[in-house]
């Protein structure tokens, strides 16, 4: 029940937040990918399709921006993401300087380079949540979703080595709701309170072009088209309602799932009616300081930056008339990312 409750306040500073749109007091959390680098194949991705010549942060330039961030009254919570970051050889030592700033931090993985040392190098690090992604139990369908062919056997390789030696990171699964996979969502979240991780979050499917590579020529996003004729789209439309209630229900009754309800049912929204969905409001901009592999921040991927770390402080850039000007624009926006997870 407590747990229940801690997930229903998301609801309640969501609304807040989005009523106060123009003058956001701080960001909930600091998001950096710190790499555009993916050594995965993921259909709901375009980061792999390219690969940027342009040199990204290094650990130093990221250890001064944390060093800053810790000084200002931002969120305690810093989001190491990607690409995949465990691609960046200095990931330990960034963990290890944000816990020495005593900044909360999260991993969001793939799991293929999570072997047992690296997991307790992280551990020793201070690293205090890691994310990896499983989309069905199912070997074969999960291994497709991403795209290679080894990705089942080595994320229930990192749950086994987590559930041998767990230290104090908190293991969670994030997974895709789409139609391949719509009867395997309710067997992980018995999964995962079968093993005693901490949770699992779901995501709606979303256009491939929403996670894009940051520099050089990238696939622009589509505002409608891309649902239309997309497999990997829910259209069993009673199926996904059961299948969202079912997952509200289980939420109720204490299962670890970590999505605002809210959330949940907007996914209802967004299968049946994309066009409809576009009246949900948008929270990018207002929850998130997100700052990508080459320093440029940006309230939300899908627009330009307004700003970047090694020119300019980053409390500046939050506040600054051009990141006003932006938040209202994004409040215009019809694009469909509007329910992720890093900004919902």
């Amino acid at each position: 029940m407590i747990q229940f409750v801690k997930i229903a306040l998301k609801d309640i500073r969501r609304y807040i937040k989005i009523t106060l749109l123009y003058a956001p007091v701080r960001p909930e959390q600091i998001q950096i990918d710190i790499t555009d680098r993916c050594n995965y194949r993921c259909p709901t991705c375009s980061k792999w399709l390219q690969t940027s010549s342009e040199h990204e942060l290094t650990t130093d330039e990221w250890k001064t921006f944390l060093t800053r961030a810790a000084k200002l009254p931002f969120s305690r919570r810093v989001v190491f993401a990607g690409g995949e970051p465990l691609l960046r050889s200095d990931i330990v030592e960034l963990v290890y300087h944000a816990s020495k700033l005593k900044l909360n931090s999260v991993i969001v993985s793939n799991g293929s380079l999570l072997n047992e040392i690296k997991l307790r190098q992280l551990q020793d690090a201070g690293l205090n949540y890691l994310m990896i992604s499983l989309n069905a139990l199912d070997a074969n369908m999960h291994n497709e979703t991403r795209g290679v062919t080894q990705s089942y056997n080595r994320i229930m390789q990192v749950i086994k080595n987590y559930k041998t030696n767990r230290g104090a990171i908190n293991l969670g699964i994030a997974s895709i709701i789409m139609e391949r996979n719509i009867e395997h969502i309710l067997p992980l979240v018995d999964f995962v309170i079968e093993h005693k991780l901490h949770g699992i979050m779901f995501q709606a499917y979303m256009d491939d072009a929403v996670h894009h590579p940051f520099r050089g020529e990238y696939q622009k996003f589509r505002e409608t088209d891309w649902y239309e004729t997309n497999p990997e789209v829910v259209r069993h439309y009673d199926q996904l309602d059961a299948l969202i209630d079912a997952l509200l229900l289980r939420q109720r009754q204490g299962a670890q799932i970590l999505n605002a309800p809210s959330q949940l049912r907007a996914m209802k929204t967004f299968y049946h009616n994309p066009v409809q969905y576009h009246n949900i409001p948008c929270a990018a901009g207002i929850t998130s300081f997100m700052v990508d592999a080459y320093g440029d921040v940006r309230l939300c991927f899908g627009f330009d930056p307004v700003g970047n770390i090694l020119k300019q402080e980053p409390y500046n850039i939050w506040k600054s008339s051009k990141a006003v000007d932006l938040r209202k624009q994004i409040a215009r926006c019809l694009r469909s990312c509007r329910i992720m997870n890093h900004i919902y």
